[in-house]
């Protein structure tokens, strides 16, 4: 039987491989979905052959909480990367809020009849094509923008800020790039400085908010962690955008092994609220 070791450079050698395949495939094409799709079904394969539980993919009880803060009564909520749809089973129990979502690999094992109405199994793009313009409330990403293609997310923006209402919520979770690589490279390939596998780019708070402003956002407040609660404070009562992005600006000729694990627990989180004025 392989070892935990011999799993994990198993499953980076494929992610590295399919990462270059999707990089290489036309942007937006049926090429580049269909590569996607079969990259996550093998790559859970060999997550599941590790004995990690793949049943809560994209879902923390901590995020959840921060969702259910933004819903409003009849709100339309959006989410991208809807994995084994825990969020969206818990949000399904309200009746007046409208869930929607995609993913571009749905397993059957775990989306039956009525929890799959409104989720696609397609792209983020082409999920959202398939919408009428101004019709989110709430978009909600976890983990999702770094698994993007960097010559796709302009687009994908642009498009999704037509979708969303005047006054629409993004929330993005995305691991910090300051203290990657975040994917499988980081635990099988640790002299890499930069994700190699299905991370395509790891983005910082800086980037975040760029590529954001770019296509007409604003950004509405950052999350950090909290000492000692399983909860958020808003980043945006800490630091205005000028300053944390200076600091961010030092923290990248500053090597993280150097800085304190404190330091490191505060910024490794990239939580970011954007909204559509």
């Amino acid at each position: 039987m392989a070892s935990e070791m011999d799993m994990l450079k198993q499953q980076y050698e494929l992610e590295r491989e399919y990462a270059e395949r999707i990089k290489k495939a036309q942007p937006f094409s049926e090429e580049r979905a269909q590569i996607t799709k079969e990259a996550y079904q093998k790559v859970n394969a060999i997550i599941e052959m590790r004995n990690q539980n793949t049943n809560a993919f994209g879902f923390n009880i901590q995020y959840s909480d921060m969702v259910l803060s933004f819903l409003r009564k009849e709100d339309t909520f959006f989410e991208a990367g809807a994995g084994t749809g825990a969020l969206i089973g818990e949000l399904r129990k309200n009746p007046e809020v409208n869930v929607m979502g995609c993913d571009t690999f749905l397993d059957p094992r775990f989306w039956n009849e009525n929890l799959i109405q409104g989720i696609m199994e397609d792209t983020l793009f082409h999920s959202l094509m398939k919408l009428e313009d101004e019709s989110i409330d709430l978009f909600f990403w976890n983990d999702v923008i770094e698994h993007i293609c960097p010559d796709e997310i302009s687009e994908t923006l642009n498009l999704l800020y037509k979708k969303m209402k005047h006054g629409g919520t993004v929330l993005t979770v995305t691991p910090n790039a300051l203290t990657g690589p975040h994917d499988i490279t980081a635990y099988a390939a640790k002299e890499e400085k930069t994700a190699q596998g299905l991370h395509l780019k790891e983005y910082t708070y800086t980037e975040v908010a760029e590529v954001f402003h770019q296509s007409g956002f604003i950004t509405r407040g950052h999350y950090i962690r909290q000492i000692g609660k399983n909860k958020y404070t808003e980043r945006c009562c800490l630091f205005n955008d000028k300053l944390r992005f200076s600091l961010e600006k030092i923290l990248r000729l500053i090597s993280f092994k150097k800085l304190s694990s404190l330091f490191v627990y505060f910024l490794e989180l990239n939580v970011s609220v954007m909204q559509k004025p």
